[in-house]
């Protein structure tokens, strides 16, 4: 008699790694829980922190976020990342966006709650990485010290304890739920994890644009557990079938960014936060090869860690000649060649090399120019290739008899040392001045770096003389940067260097006419120009103040006043009827009526 078809194909069993380490085979509970506690302990004191960098414009006063009522949620899934400060943008985070709201509709504006869900997530994000790689693999030991890499590597904090990091961790946490789910569809063969994978990989390209990368990982997940099998076996009708609902989801996706956005690319992107994109095809392929080489360095050595990388941190390369054009592509030809060697070879480490470049491929430059040059948020799903081609590696030496005990305690060094520089590293992002003092020290000729502390002194420590200095860095590496010019006007203000005070803020004005800068710059400079008795020069900001912002009720006030001291009446009263019929209920304009009623 025939036997039955069985349904399912049986599980894989688990098989332990070529390691005696018992700490490496502890039972799966325990193991899933040292991740949990690794996760949490080594970023608790990240819950400290206050918004930093970004924080304060995405989150801080963001009206978008500070509800979940229709209004609030036309705004979020109606409007780009950047809506608050950018009337265009190129980035389309909606689920981001709607975390933070939930985050403000608990604890408002506390930072604590958004720094504990950020750990959260990246807690999670460890758990489901240990059970992929324990599904695909079956090997306990490898996923247990990936996991652990992952959740401590020192690369990650910023995608942790900045908040605004949480577009990286929240998008890995859909796309890890998405690759589960896909996974368990195979082995299960159930279609509602199918269309749960299919959702969740949308939810993770609504988070970030570079989760777009997930469209192959259903195609590389049938070859990691079908290796072996034919090609026109493993890639048939059924399989197409499973692949069309993540093709559909990508249609949605980027027809929604259509919509919201009027296109796929950005808009605009800040040639000082990505020089590259300045560059053509041939020039930006080398100087992102050298950026990924970077990249590559503080993988290994994550030591030298920044919040920024922006010009000029990272010099354009001209020429393909000097050795530091041309070493990092032949270290990625040679990467590359080592991954299609080990394809049949040694399929581990094809899988490692895999995740990696498929995953960072989007944000590396090479197919066209993002946001920045370089990021380390940017690491925080790619570098996941990293975390098991290390455990692969140790786990290997440590089934070497003979220097058993040495690959044990390296292991040992580097988990104690991932988690001693991310606890140290969470201190430098518990405020703006921590952040930029060691920026400084590793990004000392970024012209952003230097902008952001020369006000941070000023404001912050009131020490002007250190501001000017600073400030006049960032002059001298992007000179048309009206940001630090502005900073280095305050600065001479207040060292009671008038004149240059004066200079610096007309070069604002030169470079940022017409925006909220160059609007301040002139208000400022009218008002040292006054302190220097020079009114008619203070007249003359005003004016052109209120040209640029003709229903500006300060502006007008000021420039009605200017006009009194200079004598001119009949000017001043104009001015205080036209600014009387903007805002005739505005108490500073009722007072400014009553004491010109009191005039001769």
């Amino acid at each position: 008699m025939e036997k039955p078809k069985q349904k399912n194909q049986p599980a894989r069993t688990i098989r332990r790694d070529h390691s005696p380490s018992s700490w490496l085979q502890m039972p799966r509970n325990t193991q899933l829980f040292i991740i949990a506690c690794a996760a949490l302990l080594v970023y608790a004191n990240s819950i400290g922190g206050q918004f930093v960098f970004d924080d304060t414009v995405i989150i801080q006063g963001n009206k978008s976020i500070q509800g979940l009522g229709p209004a609030q949620l036309k705004e979020i899934f109606g409007g780009h990342y950047w809506k608050v400060v950018e009337s265009q943008g190129g980035l389309y985070r909606p689920v981001v966006m709607l975390s933070y709201a939930f985050n403000n509709a608990l604890g408002g504006e506390n930072p604590a709650g958004y720094h504990l869900l950020n750990i959260l997530i990246h807690t999670a994000n460890g758990i489901l990485l240990f059970l992929i790689l324990e599904l695909l693999f079956a090997r306990r030991a490898f996923s247990f010290l990936s996991s652990l890499f992952f959740v401590l590597h020192p690369i990650r904090t910023e995608g942790v304890a900045s908040i605004v990091g949480r577009a990286e961790s929240l998008s890995a946490l859909f796309l890890l739920l998405a690759w589960y789910a896909y996974i368990k569809c195979r082995k299960d063969h159930k279609g509602k994890w199918l269309w749960l994978s299919a959702i969740c990989f949308a939810l993770a390209a609504l988070c970030k644009e570079s989760a777009f990368a997930f469209i192959i990982f259903p195609l590389f997940t049938d070859w990691v557990l079908e290796r072996g099998r034919p090609a026109a076996q493993l890639f048939n009708r059924a399989a197409v079938w499973r692949y069309l609902p993540f093709g559909a989801t990508l249609l949605v996706v980027l027809a929604l960014r259509v919509i919201i956005l009027g296109g796929l690319s950005p808009l605009y992107i800040n040639p000082n936060s990505n020089p590259l994109a300045a560059l053509g095809i041939w020039g930006r392929s080398i100087n992102a090869t050298s950026v990924f080489a970077r990249y590559l360095g503080l993988l290994i050595l994550p030591i030298n860690l920044s919040a920024d990388y922006s010009f000029n941190q990272i010099p354009i390369v001209a020429s393909i000649l000097p050795w530091h054009a041309w070493a990092p592509l032949l270290l990625l030809a040679l990467l590359l060649g080592g991954m299609v060697v080990s394809f049949r070879r040694a399929p581990e480490y094809f899988f490692c090399g895999f995740v990696f470049y498929s995953s960072f491929l989007l944000t590396s430059n090479w197919i066209q120019p993002i946001g920045t040059i370089m990021g380390e948020r940017l690491m925080y799903f790619p570098a996941i290739g990293y975390d098991c081609l290390l455990a692969l590696l140790l786990i290997r030496g440590m089934a070497n008899k003979s220097w058993q005990r040495v690959w044990q305690a390296a292991v040992i060094l580097i988990l104690v040392g991932y988690g001693v520089r991310v606890i140290g590293r969470n201190s430098e992002w518990k405020d703006n001045y921590s952040l930029f003092s060691s920026a400084l020290q590793t990004s000392p000729n970024s012209a952003l770096v230097q902008a952001n502390y020369a006000t941070l002194t000023l404001m912050e420590k009131n020490n002007p003389a250190e501001a000017a200095e600073h400030a006049r860095l960032a002059v001298q590496i992007s000179p048309r940067d009206p940001a630090a010019r502005f900073t280095l006007a305050r600065a001479y203000a207040r060292l009671g260097q008038l004149p240059q005070a004066v200079d610096a803020y007309a070069e604002v004005v030169r470079l940022a006419p017409r925006t909220s800068g160059g609007a301040n710059a002139l208000s400022e400079m009218a008002e040292v120009y006054e302190s220097m008795g020079k009114h008619d020069k203070a007249t003359g900001c005003y004016e052109t103040l209120v040209e640029w912002r003709p229903k500006d009720v300060a502006g007008h006030l000021a420039l009605q006043r200017a006009y009194r001291r200079l004598g001119q009446n009949d000017k001043a009263a104009k001015t205080l009827e036209r600014v009387a019929a903007i805002a005739p209920n505005d108490p500073r304009v009722v007072r400014a009526m009553q004491k010109s009623s009191s005039y001769p």
